[in-house]
């Protein structure tokens, strides 16, 4: 019988930090250091650095290729920029489009990133010269993203995930589903959002996170992960390294905001897959 098996890993702690955003940068864990700039692990959990930004820092969304990440800070009137291998890091101010909605569908290429709102306008942010750039969306450079932006504008996107064409749709409140758009939309999974409040997607798995369990779904098995004891689960994030299939969860303890928790847990849809060296167990 397959069934789903998940084992922890790694877990780290941190004092201090209000962390609320974490993403995967090129198999980097990338938090919040509280309101002023990044943390950044590798995928052992160890602390690589921290990158210092702007004082107030919010961030709303995030936009990511290779080691380079691009950071939404609409309250901060600002794009952010990071090269994270080049220790590279530049504001772009929003200028006129400080009251455009952009939307998850985008297109990174080398240096120029093309961006969409859910107006059908495209804005092409020019990492070298810090600047953004409405473009007409029948220009050469928007072929990509126009592509995408079509074949997903009949429908309300939650979110695309990454670069995988693949994306969560909303049909209501609470009917959802995971699409692949690489050709035609293709309905890979059908849910309900239930009392989750984010959604993962990657190789078959979905993760359905909410503030005291996660659902981890794989061609119909589940397996639910429940938040430790004064904890809540803020954020998770897949990542695929060495064939194996890993799950970071972002939590933050009720006790005390500033204190958060990292826990790297490790996938597997046979129980005989695991390492006799993994430690720990999920509950």
């Amino acid at each position: 019988m397959v069934i789903i098996a998940v084992m922890e890993v790694k877990n780290v702690e941190l004092l201090n930090n209000d962390a609320y955003f974490m993403e995967i940068v090129n198999n980097m864990i990338v938090v919040n250091d509280n309101y002023k700039g990044l943390i950044i692990f590798d995928s052992e959990l160890r602390l690589i650095e921290k990158i210092e930004l702007i004082e107030e820092l919010t961030i709303y969304a995030s936009f990511k290729n290779d080691n380079k990440i691009l950071l939404f800070c609409p309250d901060n009137g600002c794009f952010i920029y990071v090269n994270i291998e080049l220790r590279v890091k530049k504001i772009i101010p929003l200028t006129e489009f400080d009251n455009y909605l952009f939307s998850t569908i985008y297109d990174w290429n080398q240096e120029n990133l093309i961006l969409s709102d859910y107006q059908g306008h495209f804005i092409k942010v020019d990492l070298n010269k810090g600047v953004l750039v409405k473009v007409d969306s029948n220009d050469m450079e928007c072929q990509n993203i126009r592509e995408d932006y079509d074949k997903l504008s009949g429908v309300k996107i939650y979110k695309v995930c990454g670069l995988e064409k693949e994306a969560f749709i909303q049909f209501s409140d609470s009917n959802y589903s995971l699409v692949d758009y690489k050709q035609n939309i293709n309905i890979l999974q059908n849910f309900e959002k239930e009392q989750y409040h984010d959604f993962e997607a990657i190789n078959g798995y979905l993760a359905k996170i909410g503030e005291n369990k996660v659902e981890i779904l794989f061609n119909n098995n589940i397996e639910v992960c429940y938040s430790s004891e004064y904890y809540d689960f803020l954020k998770g994030k897949f990542m695929l390294e060495n064939g194996e299939v890993y799950l970071f969860l972002l939590s933050g303890n009720r006790l005390d905001p500033n204190h958060i928790k990292i826990e790297k847990l490790k996938l597997c849809n046979e129980v005989t897959d695991f390492d006799t060296n993994v430690i720990g167990k999920m509950e």
